[in-house]
């Protein structure tokens, strides 16, 4: 028998999550499901959590279960990545929540519980992941995506915002991202990116942003890479460069349903290993969290994890 364990933050979503939690809970007690529960008590907590709960079960098959947003999601999967017997997916109560709509899940509390507890007795689907490095000490692994320019300053700011809290009391949490895009659209300053793909050199000016995926989702719902397959063995990159103010508004709307990749200005290259430089430090943000600065590199670690689908 499978352990079950659950991670769940509860802060996630203005505290939200533990609403989500108490429905789970009350559907596994009232059918006598064993299984654990941990709570995150501080940011990036998550990795030490899942590794000293997997150095506990070993021996054991093991579900892990986040119970948050893409930042539990990203956290925990951190801390699950190389070990054995294990298999992971999530219960989606963040603002954003790309991961679960990428990977196809289930936003409905019970449903989602459910199939979880249908699924107990299968391998799950081995699926990709990202490794990246910026530094010899700013390492680590995305599910999502990985991102350097506007979107990453969007994410920093987003995550730092009050703003962020009032709009998730109102259950339009991800409308931040697009009131960020709106606010920083107007100040910020493209640059000048060196990036090499396998081994091939590109260089672009006004650049934007550049966004390595490995889905097609982020920041709340934006379709910035349609054609992004979790569990072919390739990373998707997206650059968005060389066009005007104005016209960066125009693709940004675009962006919502994968229209954009057609567009002038949008280069999307397809590799496992990607190296990125720009002409001034930008900040990246790796499936939505703040993790470091340019220059950085990324290589696709085929079939690195296991997910309970």
């Amino acid at each position: 028998m499978k352990k079950l364990i659950f991670i769940v933050n509860p802060k996630a979503k203005n505290g939200k999550a533990l609403g989500t939690w108490r429905k789970v809970k009350a559907r596994l007690d009232a059918r006598n499901v064993p299984y654990e529960a941990y709570f995150t008590k501080y940011p990036n907590h998550s990795p030490r959590l899942v590794k000293e709960i997997l150095a506990h079960h070993k021996l054991q098959q093991t579900v892990i279960v986040a119970i948050g947003g893409d930042g539990t999601v990203h956290e925990a999967i951190n801390g699950l990545v190389g070990s054995e017997n294990v298999a992971f997916t999530t219960i989606p109560a963040g603002s954003g929540n790309d991961f679960a709509r990428g990977f196809h899940l289930s936003f409905d509390v019970k449903q989602a519980t459910d199939q979880i507890l249908q699924l107990l007795h299968t391998d799950g689907q081995p699926v990709d992941i990202g490794e990246y490095k910026c530094s010899q000490y700013q390492k680590g692994y995305f599910v999502n995506n990985i991102g350097a320019g506007l979107d990453a300053l969007i994410a920093k700011k987003a995550n730092e915002s009050r703003l962020k809290k009032w709009l998730n009391k109102l259950n339009v949490g991800n409308l931040i991202y697009v009131f960020y895009f709106l606010k920083e659209i107007m100040t910020y300053r493209p640059v000048h990116v060196r990036i090499t793909v396998d081994e091939t050199e590109y260089e672009f000016s006004n650049t934007w942003l550049v966004a390595v995926c490995n889905q097609p989702y982020y920041g709340g719902g934006m379709k910035i890479s349609p054609q992004s397959n979790y569990n072919d063995g390739l990373l998707d990159l997206v650059v968005i460069s060389n066009i005007p103010r104005y016209q960066l508004i125009t693709l940004f709307a675009s962006v919502f349903w994968g229209g954009h990749t057609g567009l002038d200005g949008v280069t999307v290259l397809r590799g496992k290993e990607f190296h990125i430089e720009s002409e001034r430090p930008l900040f990246i943000q790796a499936d939505g969290e703040t993790v470091g600065n340019t220059p950085f590199h990324v290589r696709c670690r085929s079939k690195a994890w296991t997910l309970l689908r």
